[in-house]
């Protein structure tokens, strides 16, 4: 687990394997993988499904073995690998409670002094 840092990010961001279900507005399937690096305002993930920017996700988040339930804006997508094919992904959350904000930033925090 290692510390990102900013890079043009208004939340810092910690590179560590939460699982995640993402369900995209308007579909029928659930996308299940595990975030590539997570912050305050959003998430990083590799996916082999490539989303629409500005699409609306839906997501189920597990850290620290508590179920967050989140909405999110799907911000960019850039294709990986070609076989099979994946994309990095990010997402930016929305609508963020109070107490689930909190959960996040203090779970990125003790990842990032765990060094």
């Amino acid at each position: 687990m290692v510390w990102i840092g900013k890079n043009n990010r208004r939340y810092v961001r910690a590179a560590v394997h939460c699982k995640i279900f993402i369900r995209i507005s308007g579909r029928e399937h659930t996308i299940v993988c595990h975030t590539e690096n997570i912050g305050e305002g959003g998430i990083g993930v590799k996916i082999n499904e490539k989303l629409d920017v500005s699409s609306l996700v839906f997501l189920d988040l597990c850290i620290n073995n508590e179920k967050i339930l989140l909405e999110g804006k799907v911000n960019y997508t850039l294709n990986l690998e070609k076989n099979p094919l994946y994309y990095e992904t990010g997402i930016e959350f929305q609508n963020v409670k109070n107490k689930n904000s909190r959960l996040i930033k203090n779970f990125v925090n003790e990842i990032i002094s765990e060094g």
